[in-house]
């Protein structure tokens, strides 16, 4: 896997099987969220996420949070991004060596945005979920 300082480094040196791990909508979809690219209608209207599907720049650069139906998802939604439902609960950041978790922090989360988290809290790595297989 990627072992470098930014991630345009890491997308970089990262062999291309590996690059999926930057997929932001992927991701969603493997851990079983709620999310599809704007061409395909939320499934009911109320409040999702909005955010690009890659994001190498970091932080929540790019998202937001929209009222949304399935009759305006896709005229709302921007080219290259994706709507997915709002989570609630324990955010944590996990960094992974060769497979096993070597770093794991849990997000303080904003008093308001998307952009960044007021801070993060080192946790025990054992707080840190399994990678999906393929």
């Amino acid at each position: 896997m990627c072992s470098q300082v930014t991630d345009e480094d890491a997308y970089i040196s990262c062999r291309p099987e590996d690059r999926w791990v930057f997929d932001k909508l992927l991701i969603a979809n493997k851990a079983k969220v709620l999310a599809a690219p704007r061409e395909i209608p939320v499934p009911s209207k109320g409040e999702y996420i909005v955010r690009p599907i890659y994001n190498l720049s970091g932080l929540g650069l790019g998202a937001s949070k929209m009222r949304l139906t399935p009759e305006t998802s896709e005229v709302r939604i921007p080219l290259g991004y994706f709507w997915s439902e709002v989570l609630e609960g324990v955010h944590l950041s996990v960094d992974y060596t060769n497979l096993k978790p070597s770093l794991t922090v849990q997000g303080i989360p904003p008093k308001e945005g998307l952009v960044r988290w007021r801070g993060w809290a080192k946790i025990d790595n054992a707080f840190a979920p399994e990678l999906p297989s393929g």
